[in-house]
């Protein structure tokens, strides 16, 4: 049965998980390989999502072991599984920025020991910038088609279908997690509906996905944006403009302290930069009711600290300082609490 392959796999993948988190490496390695090799096997779809996560518990596994190459390439794979089965709604936004995340902190890592060739991994670094700012799109799409097809009643009344049966999915899902195990009547009477539910939820969502992709142009534009290659950007850069893209950490990535910073310039390398800066040290800065840089901006009589002005530059963008030299025009890609800030002031 699809729906109890597809629970079968999600416990698997949490089995993995707690391995690794115990440091059980050899153990959790076998787990997410096993239910690589049921979903590759078994006739039943799993959930969309399962397959992705055996590969994101690897591609981190792998990068715990320091083998840098093979856990850059699960996560390459993680992402490509991912972006087969895009969706709207939040959460899955979410875990495509998690992904994300997942492929930089590889390649920091891989540059850092130089176990990784710059040259060999700048672009899928920018590809998964992209993929990183692209989740906050795709956060963005519900209001955006709505206001695309307001004029059409029957598409707006399909696409939140469309997201309300995603979420009852998510709560189906969570609801047969706390129930297995149970033995007593009510409980396997409870767990065969719930798996019936399941079922009929995935094949709707399935039917108005199709739908919306086949008669709503936009929807499947804005679930799949296109990436952009360095060399087509590098195309458009004239010589003393650079291109800066800031990824910022979050307390869901793989690395909290860790943001990432990528310059382009015409007929230049592109260059990759760490940044060890914490978001809410940053979110602090920015938004402190006292002493916060905004909030000095935002009223003339306030005074702006200098000090703390000059420790974000330091912290955002010193590290690039020699690769700007001749730059008389920046184009930012802010990210995160960044965002509130008007760039020319920072």
């Amino acid at each position: 049965d699809a729906s109890d392959y597809a629970i079968h796999a999600a416990l698997l993948n949490q089995l993995g998980a707690t391995y690794a988190a115990l440091g059980q490496f050899p153990q959790a390695e076998q787990v997410y390989n096993q239910n690589l090799e049921d979903h590759t096997n078994t006739l039943a779809p799993a959930h969309p999502g399962s397959k992705t996560q055996s590969l994101q518990g690897l591609a981190k596994l792998y990068g715990l072991k320091q083998a840098l190459t093979l856990a850059l390439d699960k996560a390459q794979q993680a992402a490509a599984d991912y972006a087969n089965h895009p969706s709207g709604d939040q959460e899955q936004a979410q875990q495509q920025r998690t992904l994300a995340h997942l492929q930089l902190w590889i390649i920091q890592q891989g540059l850092h020991k130089q176990s990784l060739k710059a040259n060999e991994v700048m672009t899928t670094a920018f590809q998964a910038m992209q993929q990183a700012h692209g989740s906050q799109r795709m956060q963005a799409l519900q209001q955006t088609a709505l206001q695309l097809t307001a004029a059409d009643p029957d598409t707006r009344k399909q696409l939140q279908t469309l997201w309300q049966q995603q979420a009852r999915l998510h709560q189906l899902d969570q609801a047969y997690v706390s129930i297995i195990g149970q033995t007593s009547d009510e409980a396997v009477n409870k767990t065969k509906q719930l798996q019936q539910d399941r079922q009929q939820t995935l094949q709707e969502i399935q039917q108005l996905d199709t739908h919306l992709r086949q008669n709503l142009l936009v929807y499947a534009q804005l679930l799949q944006p296109k990436a952009l290659s360095i060399a087509e950007v590098q195309a458009l850069l004239k010589p003393d403009e650079a291109l800066l893209v800031w990824v910022m950490a979050s307390a869901e990535t793989v690395a909290a302290e860790h943001s990432t910073l990528m310059v382009i310039r015409a007929e230049h390398e592109p260059h990759l930069y760490t940044l060890n800066i914490r978001p809410p040290a940053l979110s602090r800065a920015l938004t402190d009711p006292q002493t916060g840089l905004l909030t000095a901006l935002a009223d003339p009589a306030k005074p702006i600290d200098l000090n703390l002005a000059y420790g974000l530059y330091q912290q955002l963008l010193a590290p690039a300082e020699a690769e700007l030299v001749g730059v008389k025009h920046l184009l930012a890609v802010t990210d995160g609490v960044f965002k509130t800030c008007p760039y020319r002031y920072c």
